[in-house]
């Protein structure tokens, strides 16, 4: 049996070396089927779920959308991480509500790290909403959630948000 560590590492590893094989294994970490009965199998699907990006188009993303409301703030970041990293277009609606996630500002952050305009014209979001929304985030409690949105909102180029963003 491996520890803790040693199997945290290894779905690391395995996201890396990537592959059919291993997008399985992923697969079955985050849906409890593959390594099961531990007790640290929580955390070993929050890892597989961080790491899942790695795996590019073979990442499970039916299984990150699952996540997506779990109701461990960690394991909604790894989720919306991975999710943001692989450009899903299927995420982008939850992508939008992450942004509303009033208990982790870790989570709105990465959200709103991954709305840009880019991201918004390859997932077919509207520019307009996107840039309302990303406004919202300026006024948001936590610094990150303030920068990340700034960071996505100047892809865009809208010059109706210089009068909002000037004085901040």
């Amino acid at each position: 049996p491996l520890s803790s560590p040693a199997a945290l590492e290894l779905i690391t590893a395995v996201a890396r070396l990537g592959g059919d094989r291993g997008a399985g294994f992923i697969r079955g970490v985050i849906e409890g089927t593959a390594l099961p009965s531990r007790d640290d199998e929580i955390y070993l699907a929050r890892r597989a779920a961080l790491e899942a990006w790695r795996l590019g188009p073979r990442a499970p993303i039916d299984a990150l959308l699952g996540l997506v409301g779990d109701t461990k703030e960690d394991t909604r970041y790894a989720a919306i991480y991975s999710l943001g990293r692989l450009k899903s277009r299927a995420a982008a609606s939850r992508m939008l509500d992450a942004l509303s996630d009033r208990t982790a500002p870790q989570v709105r952050a990465v959200a709103a790290r991954t709305l840009t305009r880019a991201y918004a014209d390859s997932a077919g979001l509207k520019p307009e909403t996107v840039v309302d929304v990303l406004l919202r985030t300026t006024n948001d409690a936590d610094p990150g959630v303030r920068v990340q949105g700034l960071r996505s909102l100047a892809t865009f180029h809208a010059a109706r948000a210089i009068p909002k963003v000037l004085p901040l």
